[in-house]
């Protein structure tokens, strides 16, 4: 899979997001699908068992991963092209927004008031999650989707002009109608590993 920029300093570079993040999602869809036919032939032995437990983690972590990927597609499609880019040196970016926080336990893996794109998927995401954390309770399964975050995306601005004597603001900021601009060192990353990244 390959590497996905959540920064994009010209609109060629949002455009590539987008083409790069659609492949992606088809990617993880078929691998998913892939996983799901094996899983579908069920459990023979003890060996057997401990393969179906890493496939379902796999499965889990493909299924996460397709999410984040799609939100921050979501995100990023909701950019308007035409203005993005006009109220240099604003830089348009992804960054993360916690879903789902981290829990060993399904009765506190609650989901936070975030926007989603795909709330079906958000939803689905949560259930599994929380199956597997019963179905693999005390189990290194059962942390690696425990200790694990679940995330959004939101789109905003980094102010790229070099600080001296404090920040400076756009004339649309000034008047409160411009993008605000994001904490210094938000960037091309997805937010780090997470059990579905």
């Amino acid at each position: 899979m390959e590497r996905l920029d959540f920064s994009w300093a010209r609109p060629t570079e949002h455009k590539q997001f987008l083409e790069t993040a659609r492949v992606c999602a088809k990617d993880l869809t078929s691998a998913i699908a892939t996983l799901d036919r094996g899983l579908r032939s069920g459990v023979k032995d003890e060996i057997d068992r401990r393969y179906y437990a890493d496939a379902t983690l796999l499965r889990h972590i493909l299924l996460v991963k397709r999410f984040h990927v799609l939100e921050a597609l979501g995100a990023a499609e909701d950019l308007d092209r035409n203005t993005a880019w006009l109220e240099m040196p604003l830089q348009p970016l992804l960054t993360a927004k916690t879903f789902i926080k981290r829990a060993s336990e399904s009765e506190r893996m609650l989901p936070e008031r975030v926007k989603l794109f795909h709330q079906d998927l958000g939803a689905q995401v949560l259930q599994e999650r929380k199956k597997l954390l019963v179905k693999y309770a005390g189990t290194p399964y059962a942390e690696l989707v425990g200790r694990n975050r679940v995330l959004s995306y939101e789109v905003v601005w980094r102010d790229l002009t070099p600080k001296k004597g404090g920040s400076r603001k756009t004339p649309a900021q000034s008047s409160g109608t411009g993008p605000a601009t994001a904490p210094p060192g938000g960037g091309s990353s997805s937010g780090g590993a997470t059990t579905g990244g």
